[in-house]
């Protein structure tokens, strides 16, 4: 039992890992979409 907490813990703390990295990406594409539409449709890059 306790062992399959421990395991349990484990995959948790892995899985939270992953969701800050894929949260870290998520922000910085959608800066980089505020960056594109507050330049504009008019201006070309």
């Amino acid at each position: 039992m306790s062992e399959n907490q421990n395991e349990q813990n484990k995959q948790n703390k892995k899985s939270e890992k992953l969701n800050k990295i894929i949260k870290k990406d998520n922000k910085q594409s959608d800066s980089h979409n505020i960056k594109k539409e507050s330049l504009g449709p008019n201006t070309k890059r």
